[in-house]
């Protein structure tokens, strides 16, 4: 078992989850939801991708979820993505 922390990983993540939490939110808000259930997104997006890191399982799930939601949210915002049921 490893006994060092790697910190400057653990920042990057920090730095990343921050990063894109305003895309999520933005996404969360333009498909109808309320403010207060849309700051819950970006919550529970970033609580599953450093889960998976801990855990070091579903990694590649949770980021490519991250990464899913940031894409739809920058499409919608930039008009090539229409808003419908699926997001």
């Amino acid at each position: 078992m490893r006994t060092t922390r790697d910190y400057l990983k653990w920042g990057a993540v920090a730095c990343a989850l921050v990063a894109t939490a305003s895309a999520e939110y933005a996404l969360a808000r333009a498909i109808g939801m309320n403010e207060w259930v849309a700051i819950a997104v970006p919550g529970a997006l970033d609580a599953y991708v450093l889960r998976a890191l801990r855990a070091h399982r579903e990694v590649l799930t949770s980021v490519l979820a991250m990464v899913g939601v940031n894409a739809a949210s920058h499409l919608v915002s930039a008009g090539v993505l229409a808003m419908d049921w699926r997001l």
